[in-house]
């Protein structure tokens, strides 16, 4: 679980973060999951971008409100 991990990076680092989860999720040590909280957009887009050929395997979610019932997400397509 990851909360804001760029929150101080460049683009150059923040690329090069993501990239680090894509090789590790793709090692030959057995299956990963990663949870990324953010409230950058542009993280959001560019993990988006880079983790669409993982098809329904990568999720994305968008954090709405806090309703009655608790909090409002609604899945984003990948």
């Amino acid at each position: 679980m990851m909360d804001d991990p760029v929150t101080h990076f460049d683009d150059l680092n923040t690329y090069a973060l993501l990239d680090l989860i894509l090789g590790l999720q793709n090692s030959s040590e057995g299956d990963r999951q990663f949870v990324i909280s953010t409230c950058d957009e542009k993280l959001l887009q560019l993990a988006r971008h880079k983790f669409r050929h993982l098809g329904a395997a990568a999720k994305f979610y968008r954090f709405q409100a806090i309703g009655a019932e608790g909090p409002m997400v609604s899945e984003i397509s990948a």
